[in-house]
């Protein structure tokens, strides 16, 4: 909302089909690495405060391997 994109735009900004960006803004998915970095370089996605919200969400890695 801040950027003023709707959801397929920011998609395309971060290299990311619809869904997949769908997907991680529900917190369904982590984003891969070359994702996140993606997010971060061309939506200028604010890193320290991605790492807070996900240690309030109490984040655990075990829950996502595999999925």
């Amino acid at each position: 909302m801040e950027l003023k994109l709707n959801q397929k735009k920011v998609a395309e900004k971060c290299c990311l089909s619809p869904r997949q960006y769908i997907d991680l803004e529900n917190g369904k998915r982590l984003p891969s690495f070359g994702s996140l970095i993606n997010m971060i370089i061309n939506v200028g996605i604010d890193l320290n405060l991605f790492i807070e919200e996900i240690i309030k969400a109490d984040y655990i890695v075990e829950d996502y391997v595999g999925k």
